[in-house]
């Protein structure tokens, strides 16, 4: 079974939901946005200033406060961000506030390797959130939810929309083993789409 990344996992559901406007929470240099500028308008915020200083359509400023207004976004998304946060619900207000439908949270829960921290990252910096509980409390519909190994990472890959009026939800075909580290063949659902 080929092995897949957090960017073919983000590729894959522009490509299926089609957003105009899409903005990476937490995008760093905006290195990720590139996958997916053709498929979509692409913004990035980032509170590194040196990272996104002189980038188009990158700003530099805080998860908790995005300096764009209600409904500015078809896809919001973050990839790694919120597990670097030691209290992500602010995050995921801004998040819900300015999207105007899709919200797609990529966010590390774990390691294969037992240490804390994506394995990249020193020890400490990251935090493993309950982000299904998290998002029952803000009361949003969750269209597709997956723990995904990337590498020795655990992901929880969770699709959730505002608007209940276009996507009513996600079929998938379950992998033949329901283990969790299974990297599985994402690729495998489709959309029921309502009226």
């Amino acid at each position: 079974m080929v092995n897949r990344s957090e960017t073919d996992i983000l590729v894959e559901f522009v490509k299926r939901l089609k957003p105009k406007r899409t903005l990476e929470v937490g995008c760093n240099s905006g290195k990720e946005l590139e996958f997916i500028k053709d498929f979509t308008k692409t913004f990035g915020i980032d509170k590194n200033i040196e990272l996104v200083k002189g980038k188009k359509n990158l700003k530099c400023a805080y998860g908790e406060e995005i300096p764009y207004g209600n409904n500015s976004f078809d896809l919001v998304y973050t990839d790694g961000c919120l597990s670097h946060n030691e209290v992500p619900e602010p995050i995921l207000d801004e998040m819900v506030r300015v999207s105007k439908n899709k919200i797609l949270l990529i966010e590390w829960i774990g390691s294969k390797t037992g240490t804390s921290g994506y394995s990249n990252c020193k020890v400490g910096l990251s935090w493993i959130h309950d982000y299904e509980k998290l998002i029952a409390v803000k009361k949003i519909k969750i269209l597709f939810s997956r723990q995904i190994v990337f590498g020795y990472d655990l992901f929880h890959v969770i699709l959730m929309e505002k608007d209940k009026r276009k996507i009513t939800k996600i079929v998938e075909k379950i992998p033949e083993k329901k283990s969790p580290l299974l990297s599985i063949n994402f690729w495998k659902f489709k959309f029921e789409v309502g009226k």
